[in-house]
């Protein structure tokens, strides 16, 4: 009697996803201008050697400059208005990993699919892109959204936070998804308290069983930032994030603090995450 031996269980690859908000170059920060910090920028996120990068902030020149220093990357982004180069959010991940299996986005207004729209009480057009790729290490698909919620509507982050859930129920459970970016809002806020509540797993509580690990936002300050607050100034702790849903465990996961000579990288700590499949 012939026996079938057993499939053997297939072991899920890891993927590591970097969250970065670069802070964008027209901004007048002085010392801490673009041109002063890109060198250093482009060397803290590739030291990091992710095969997913989601940036926030990226204007023409700095998506150029991104784009230079990291050769075998490809990319997906939309401008935040009509005929302005201003790829605000964008995707990169590497191109001999990956195929592309789909791409898009859409605006966080009640007007999703008009460019530039914004609703609520957003100060700015806010947006989502994706991309859809499958990984040729195991041939598992991924699907991974990059956002930066409004800095100054409330409202606006919650109804945006909302958008972003309605987006990811629409795939199947079995499709693994990766939503980075700056969301203005730590674990306290009711945006993100929607986005965890409708199925998004915070990759950094899952390694180090805290959502409220310290601030993420620093002025460029680094450590030194709580003490330039002046009284009744709010703290706010971890405002960037690296969520998950679907078969996705986080393995480790890091708030990057990395500078030279007191010079950081950017406004905010980047995000770090090594995840693996588990399907």
């Amino acid at each position: 009697m012939r026996h079938t031996p057993p499939t053997p269980a297939r072991r899920g690859a890891c993927l590591r996803v970097l969250s970065c908000n670069v802070r964008c170059s027209p901004a007048q920060d002085g010392a801490n201008a673009w041109e002063l910090r890109r060198a250093l920028c482009l060397r803290v996120i590739k030291n990091a050697t992710p095969d997913i990068i989601a940036a926030q902030e990226v204007h023409a020149d700095q998506f150029a400059c991104i784009m230079e220093g990291l050769r075998g990357y490809a990319w997906h982004s939309m401008d935040d208005e009509p005929g302005v180069a201003r790829p605000v959010n964008t995707i990169w991940y590497r191109r001999a990993r990956f195929d592309l299996q789909g791409a898009g986005g859409y605006f966080l207004s009640a007007t999703p699919h008009v460019c530039g729209s914004k609703s609520w009480d957003s100060s700015l057009p806010r947006l989502a892109v994706w991309v859809l790729l499958r990984d040729r290490k195991n041939g598992a698909r991924v699907r991974v959204i990059a956002t930066h919620l409004d800095h100054i509507g409330h409202e606006a982050r919650v109804q945006q936070a909302r958008l972003l859930c309605e987006d990811a129920e629409r795939y199947p459970e079995g499709v693994p998804q990766i939503l980075l970016g700056d969301m203005n809002a730590d674990a306290h806020h009711p945006a993100l308290q929607t986005l965890l509540a409708r199925g998004w797993r915070d990759s950094y509580e899952a390694v180090h069983h805290t959502l409220t690990p310290g601030f993420t936002f620093h002025a460029f300050l680094g450590p030194r930032y709580p003490a330039s607050l002046r009284p009744g100034d709010v703290l706010d702790d971890k405002i960037d994030w690296i969520l998950t849903r679907g078969a996705l465990q986080a393995r480790t996961a890091h708030i990057v603090q990395d500078e030279c000579n007191g010079t950081f990288p950017s406004d905010h700590y980047f995000l770090s995450s090594t995840l693996e499949y588990t399907c």
